[in-house]
């Protein structure tokens, strides 16, 4: 029995030892580190090759560190997989601009804390293969990283060019270079992009959901390809630019001090906060959420403009053409600034058009208020040298206005109070009310379509006016005529 027990205990401590090692020969934590200062070994070791004097040779979850500076004669092909190549800091550079640097060959190579000059390209990454990119840092190569495969940047990396049709995904914290173009498709959910000086990103399918871009420096950064969402928050500082000629949506969230640029594409505003430094002159402009512009922002003819919630002018410049529209519910409305209207209509089915202050230009194929909310004040300075077409709403001329163009009136409500009109006026329905003395001159028209009120002097110089049962001259008001015809029924 003793022998017997003798024999399990043997066994048995054989057995964990053997467990024991194999656990200890597989634990990825125990991996080997090897520091190489030639380019020699560097070569040989990511080639997965013997290196050194005692002629190493990298395994898997291996981490290769450069010591001092090195300087590359060929491309070095990365053939080891799960491999951390750590720069410690130093530099990785080429004896001339004519060839590549690291050829990526491999599945999760790690490239960290390295700065690589003068390269070509200085990073293929191949169809298959994938690379994370830390702490690394790249100047005067033609193009930072070719990639056809997938590349992840985290923690600090700047860079310049990156191309290619593989996946490019950032969530930490991305440097663009000046001149920096980054055509290749760029995904960033978390993360920071950071311009230094102008850059571009162009790929068709790049889109930044999340996270922050901050275009610095009185920097410049050219936005041509794919989108960028509400989550994302876009910082533009005092002297910089952002222009966009695809996606970006703008809200609350965003610190706009620079200027943005909306020539193309699609622009989606939902309460941002411009500081007059919007300047929209094309591609399609979504007002999706309330919006106000201030003094300096401009929203220019060749701009669709889309309003589905409440747009306030309040020192901007807005230009409304036939392409425009305002959805039901929603608005344009004007305290200070000006308004120009060319070719523009509002219907009794969408939103309305509320201008109470600053300047209305009314130009070429001229403004039609269909809605029974429009309003055209008073206070308003217009000039009115496109025809002015009133179906539904309220408008109110006086002397302030300037009008050399056809006021045709056949519904809604028309306040006069010496406006010139200049033979323009053709009221043929709606309510024509006399608000302050006024005189009308040769051409002008009122017809008996026109329901007519008279609450002051209405002088008639030249023109035509036709009354009846429903027009009416209140007390201390009247009716006269020196030249033209009155036709009463």
């Amino acid at each position: 029995m003793k022998r017997k027990d003798k024999n399990v205990k043997s066994f048995l401590t054989t057995t964990m030892l053997w467990a024991a090692f194999a656990t200890f020969n597989y634990n990825p934590a125990l991996a080997d580190e090897y520091t190489i200062n030639t380019y020699e070994n560097l070569d040989n070791a990511l080639g997965g090759e013997p290196f050194g004097d005692t002629s190493s040779q990298l395994q898997s979850g291996d981490t290769v560190i450069m010591e001092g500076e090195i300087t590359a004669s060929s491309t070095i092909t990365t053939a080891v997989d799960n491999i951390t190549l750590n720069g410690g800091g130093n530099n990785y550079n080429a004896d001339n601009s004519l060839i590549d640097g690291f050829n990526i060959n491999s599945q999760n190579q790690t490239i960290e804390n390295i700065a690589i000059n003068g390269f070509n390209t200085a990073i293929n990454v191949n169809n298959g293969d994938s690379l994370i990119l830390s702490d690394t840092s790249f100047n005067n190569n033609t193009t930072d990283i070719l990639n056809s495969g997938s590349v992840s940047l985290i923690n600090d990396n700047t860079v310049g060019t990156i191309t290619g049709t593989g996946s490019l995904t950032n969530s930490g914290n991305l440097t663009l270079n000046d001149n920096a173009n980054i055509s290749n498709n760029l995904e960033q959910s978390t993360g920071t992009i950071t311009t230094n000086g102008s850059a571009t990103l162009s790929g068709s399918n790049t889109n930044i959901s999340g996270g922050a871009l901050n275009v610095n420096n009185n920097g410049n950064l050219n936005f041509n390809g794919g989108t960028i969402g509400e989550n994302a928050q876009i910082t533009i500082s005092n002297g910089s630019t952002f222009t966009n000629t695809s996606n970006v949506t703008l809200n609350n969230n965003d610190n706009i001090n620079g200027a943005f640029n909306h020539q193309g594409g699609e622009l989606n505003l939902s309460g941002a906060n411009t500081n007059g430094n919007l300047n929209s002159t094309g591609g399609n402009l979504n007002i999706t959420g309330n919006q106000t512009l201030t003094t300096g922002d401009t929203i220019a003819s060749g701009t669709d403009l889309t309003v589905d919630a409440n747009l306030t002018n309040n020192g901007g410049n807005i230009s409304l053409g036939s392409d425009d529209s305002i959805s039901s519910g929603a608005s344009i409305s004007q305290t200070t600034g000006t308004t120009t209207a060319n070719g523009f209509e509002t219907s009794s089915t969408g939103g309305n058009l509320n201008i109470t202050g600053g300047n209305l230009n009314i130009e070429g194929d001229g403004l039609t208020l269909g809605n029974a909310s429009d309003t055209i004040s008073s206070a308003v300075n217009a000039t009115i040298n496109g025809e002015l077409n009133i179906n539904n709403g309220n408008v109110s001329l006086d002397s302030s206005d300037t009008i050399s163009a056809a006021i045709n009136q056949q519904g809604g409500n028309l306040n006069l109070s010496g406006a010139n009109t200049n033979g323009n006026l053709n009221s043929t329905g709606g309510n024509l009310n006399i608000t302050g003395n006024q005189t009308l001159t040769t051409g002008d028209t009122i017809a008996s379509g026109t329901d007519l009120t008279v609450d002051a002097n209405l002088t008639n110089n030249g023109g035509n006016i036709s009354l009846g049962s429903d027009d009416s001259i209140s007390s201390g008001a009247s009716i006269s005529q020196t030249t033209g015809t009155t036709t009463a029924n």
